[in-house]
């Protein structure tokens, strides 16, 4: 006997994402003019090609951009994955490289097309990042799945693309799509990284930078032991929409995974123990007997199944699941929606997907988190984690279906003024179905983390209060209108090197705007958080701390000696990726450069000017102050100084000048 339960419908459920753009069509009309627009910083236009339901509507771009420093001058560039199959690659307006992927599948230009996410980091550890996107499906003719890794350059690195296993698309013979974003961590602790992903063919796949299949993946469903049938072998009972996130559960010092599948579970009904599962709802005509539901798989690197997964619920998981640690025991718990599938297609549209999940490393539910949270509406989209309450406890954030916003503290508690629902100037609402999810950066400079979402053609702020902080109908609130419909996530970045965060969104054009000058942090800046797409909130980061060295900067001068005279100043934030400032209250101490990007400690330079007709002694030269800002990082104690001075002694031309300080070596 076989299991082929989820193919027969994957066609539908494609067909219903496209369906879901032919919905917000409607609000493809341009709109009313708008007071209190905000002007971009700039804007970039990007190949594309027309949506599904309109030869002349372009703005159908389901994939959010990424960020990083791609070209080395340590400032954060844009990636952004088009309709079109084009991979784009800008740094400050303008574009770096333009790689149109269909090529690399033997198709014609202009021809691919991409669903999932762009992640970025240096797999190889060789100091150039890549880019990890897969290519999904737009139209109705074959554009095949495949994983591929570009250069810094926009090149294909060797080995890539990796094609999907399966065509359990809706066309027959082509590798299926991906709709799952990658994400990229160290999953066998020999310092490189691998790509982790799921297929719409049933797999959870992990590769190694050069394209080879990491050891255990893709892995057998948990339901292989039961009923033994051999296309369980590698690959689950069902597609999946979800993408992985990647963070230490158990403490072995190894990352596991963690997905949503639609994968569900069997009642008695069929062989084997079922573990008293039962299906209370009339399922979908032609469907297996005794056979619904959705799961949560827990893997490790090696791809065996963690204690306490999968959890199987009644509802499919398309949800990207969110992790954090925000009991404060060290371990991370894990957050994560449901699906769409069974309200959809059941005769008694059952609810049971309107909740938000709440799990330890073990695949417990939290205290006050039983059952999940009730949200009265389906939850596909992906939660986030951040401290928007500025209580330093991190809350938990998610956007439903038709677009509420929720929030609750980590014990379960809503916060103050959640539930609402974001509305842009036009009175939209915004729909938040796979791959949509809300970010969140301190917006206004108040020491706590407001929510960016899009909403119709533009992006709304809300304050962690639940009170909108962009126009609504309201005059004198600023509006960051895109022209054109938003179906992706924003993401904030200094891409600028101004220790200013800007916020980022693209339909067929690329726009950046900049933000408040109080906008400097953000606990989850992107969709699954961070460039490498993790889904993870670091634990390092909640208490990353910046010292300085030395911690007062006294600088050793002879007359007739030259009076402009060099010392090091040492930054560390262990373990982080941040922008960092310098400044000086004093005009004889300046910077050859005063700002940059670093990961861990770097060394600034500091030019002292000894002024004229200063005695023997001591004499104080002001404040240098340094601010940091990390890279989809909260970093606690982020501003330090040094007090700097000058002592004089008596010496000649030749004495060597003692400069007193102690950098790292």
């Amino acid at each position: 006997m076989s299991i082929r339960l989820r193919a027969r419908a994957a066609g539908l459920m494609l067909s219903g994402l496209l369906a879901l753009l032919v919905s917000v069509a409607g609000a493809q009309e341009e709109p009313a003019a708008v007071n209190d627009e905000v002007a971009p910083k700039w804007t970039v236009a990007l190949p594309n090609t027309r949506c599904s339901w309109s030869a002349s509507e372009h703005n159908c771009h389901p994939s959010s951009p990424g960020v990083g420093d791609l070209n080395g001058d340590g400032r954060l560039d844009i990636v952004a994955a088009t309709n079109n199959g084009h991979v784009v690659a800008v740094a400050n307006g303008a574009i770096l490289w333009d790689r149109d992927v269909a090529g690399l599948f033997g198709m014609a230009a202009n021809t691919q097309s991409f669903a999932s996410s762009p992640a970025i980091a240096d797999l190889d550890r060789d100091g150039a990042p890549e880019v990890v996107v897969a290519t999904s499906m737009h139209g109705t003719v074959c554009q095949p799945g495949g994983v591929i890794v570009l250069d810094n350059r926009g090149q294909p690195r060797p080995g890539w693309p990796q094609l999907s296993d399966d065509d359990a698309g809706p066309i027959d013979d082509c590798p299926a799509p991906f709709i799952s974003t990658p994400a990229l961590g160290d999953l066998d602790g020999d310092g490189d990284l691998e790509i982790v992903i799921g297929g719409i063919d049933k797999r959870i796949y992990a590769f190694h930078h050069n394209g080879q299949r990491v050891a255990g993946f893709p892995p057998a469903s948990a339901l292989y032991p039961r009923f033994g049938w051999e296309n369980l072998s590698n690959r689950l009972a069902d597609s999946l929409w979800s993408s992985p996130s990647l963070a230490d559960v158990n403490g072995d010092g190894r990352l596991d995974i963690f997905i949503g599948a639609d994968e569900g579970n069997m009642d008695d009904s069929q062989p084997g123990d079922s573990g008293g599962w039962t299906c209370p709802y009339r399922l979908p005509g032609g469907w297996m007997e005794g056979y619904c539901g959705g799961s949560l798989y827990g893997l490790t690197g090696g791809g065996a199944l963690l204690p306490g997964f999968p959890q199987y619920r009644l509802e499919i998981i398309q949800s990207t699941p969110a992790l954090a640690d925000v009991t404060g025991d060290g371990r991370p718990e894990i957050f994560v929606g449901t699906g769409t599938y069974y309200y959809n297609n059941s005769p008694d549209h059952p609810t049971y997907g309107q909740r938000l999940y709440a799990f330890d490393s073990v695949g417990r539910e939290l205290p006050g988190w039983g059952g999940g949270q009730a949200t009265g509406d389906l939850v596909p989209g992906s939660p986030a984690v951040g401290d928007i309450a500025g209580d330093a406890g991190p809350e938990i954030v998610v956007a439903t279906l038709q677009g509420r916003l929720f929030a609750w503290h980590a014990d379960g508690r809503l916060v103050n003024g959640f539930p609402m629902t974001p509305r842009s100037p036009f009175g939209d609402t915004d729909r938040q179905d796979v791959g949509k999810g809300v970010v969140l950066g301190d917006y206004d400079g108040d020491g706590k983390m407001e929510i960016f979402m899009t909403i119709g053609w533009s992006i709304g702020v809300i304050d962690g209060n639940g009170q909108m902080l962009t126009k609504t109908t309201s005059a004198g609130r600023p509006f960051y209108y895109a022209k054109g419909l938003l179906m992706n996530n924003p993401v904030l970045a200094d891409v600028d090197g101004d220790g200013q965060l800007e916020l980022i969104v693209h339909n067929s054009k690329l726009y950046v705007w900049d933000l408040p000058g109080g906008a400097t942090r953000a606990d989850w800046p992107m969709f699954k958080h961070d460039p490498a797409r993790t889904g993870a909130l670091s634990s390092a980061a909640k208490t990353a701390t910046l010292t300085l060295s030395p911690e007062e900067l006294e600088i050793g001068y002879a007359p007739s000696l030259t009076q402009q005279i060099r010392a090091t100043l040492t930054l560390d934030v262990p373990a982080t990726s941040y922008d960092w400032r310098v400044s000086s209250s004093d005009s004889n101490v300046t910077f050859p450069q005063a700002s940059g990007t670093a990961t861990g400690w770097t060394q600034v330079a500091v030019d002292v000017r000894v002024p004229d007709n200063l005695g023997l002694g001591h004499h104080p030269l002001g404040t240098i102050t340094v601010e940091v800002t990390g890279h989809g990082t909260t970093i606690r104690d982020n501003e330090d100084s040094v007090d700097v001075s000058v002592q004089i002694v008596r010496g000649s031309a030749r004495a060597k000048v003692p400069v007193i300080f102690a950098p790292r070596p």
